[in-house]
């Protein structure tokens, strides 16, 4: 086996850079965006590729892209901190303590992702801020 070591790692093209097997097939490719935001202030916390977040109000949230993905088909995976500081995606487990995510209707978009955030009780659902939420996007 050899090891690799380099201090930089360039894509011939505009395109994020791919790793192949030795057929030439794709096994596997770095996170092109990523992003750590308050829930509550919508402030930037850690981010990869994002322009900014958009509070557009409880609960509801746009992440705009520095550079926008050739289409809406790339693949995305989040998470969420709750009030009680354990983290919850998008189920129903965490009853009264919020935290749980979904993509908004029509919210993927090749510039933009739209995410709401949750808490979901015996009354129903009800939107609801929460301290932290982490997303990942792999595309081209």
């Amino acid at each position: 086996m050899s090891t690799l070591q380099v201090g930089t790692i360039k894509s011939a093209s505009s395109a994020a850079p791919v790793f192949q097997n030795s057929s030439g097939t794709e096994i596997g490719s770095l996170i092109n965006k990523a992003v750590k935001f308050s829930g509550f202030s919508g402030t930037l916390l850690f981010d990869k590729g994002i322009s900014s977040i958009t509070d557009n109000g409880t609960g509801d949230y746009t992440v705009n892209f520095d550079n926008a993905f050739s289409n809406a088909d790339y693949a995305y995976t989040f998470g969420a901190m709750n009030e009680s500081g354990t983290t919850s995606t998008s189920t129903d487990d965490d009853r009264n303590e919020g935290g749980n995510l979904r993509v908004k209707n029509e919210g993927v978009a090749a510039s933009t992702f739209r995410v709401q955030s949750w808490r979901t009780t015996n009354n129903g659902e009800t939107a609801n801020d929460v301290p932290e939420i982490c997303i990942f996007f792999i595309g081209s």
